[in-house]
């Protein structure tokens, strides 16, 4: 089955052990058109993605591209919502945020012993600012550092930061989630680790 990206068709490779309601899986898809609804910040873009096949029954994507005024990249982004309607056990709970984000910093900054727990930090600032009461977190930041040598030694160093980010948002009394909320959050730490906010 080919799916649209973004769209909130069942997955066959995630059988439901009971079904939803008959209008759920239009609620969700509402929830996704939402979604790539949002307007980003200032020097972001946001493009719908690639949908996962194989991990919820409904899934949605989202790939974020930030620039600086001169249209050179600053770093990169990706957002996936999943929902399985009977709930998943690694969750807590029936939906998942999973996102990605890597910025470009200055080799002084991604040598900062640090730089880690500032990382780590935008994302409870952002969860603060819209109202994001995450379950179930769990993260890694990464610091990347490369030098070159030799015949290439006269290019310039390059550094990045990347954050894999993953939570269990709160649902209302319909079983669906403030959406937009954790759209936004992640695009704030995207903005903040980019310097576009």
């Amino acid at each position: 089955m080919t799916l649209e990206p973004g769209r909130a068709a069942p997955l066959r490779a995630v059988p439901s052990a009971a079904e939803p309601a008959p209008d759920h899986a239009g609620r969700v898809d509402a929830l996704f058109r939402l979604a790539e609804a949002v307007t980003p910040p200032a020097g972001i873009r946001v493009t719908p993605g690639p949908t996962p096949q194989r991990l919820a029954p409904f899934a949605c994507t989202l790939l974020a591209d930030a620039m600086d005024s001169d249209g050179e990249s600053l770093g990169s982004g990706r957002l996936v919502l999943l929902h399985d309607p009977n709930g998943h056990p690694g969750w807590g709970g029936t939906w998942r945020v999973v996102v990605y984000t890597r910025a470009d910093v200055d080799e002084h900054m991604a040598s900062d012993p640090l730089l880690p727990e500032v990382a780590w930090s935008w994302f409870g600032e952002a969860w603060h600012a819209w109202s994001v009461s995450p379950a179930e977190t769990s993260a890694t930041v990464t610091c990347n550092q490369s030098r070159p040598f030799g015949d290439v030694g006269d290019r310039v160093p390059t550094a990045d930061v990347e954050v894999r980010c993953s939570w269990t948002p709160p649902v209302d009394g319909r079983g669906l989630i403030d959406v937009e909320a954790n759209v936004r959050a992640w695009l704030q730490v995207m903005a903040v680790s980019c310097g576009r906010d």
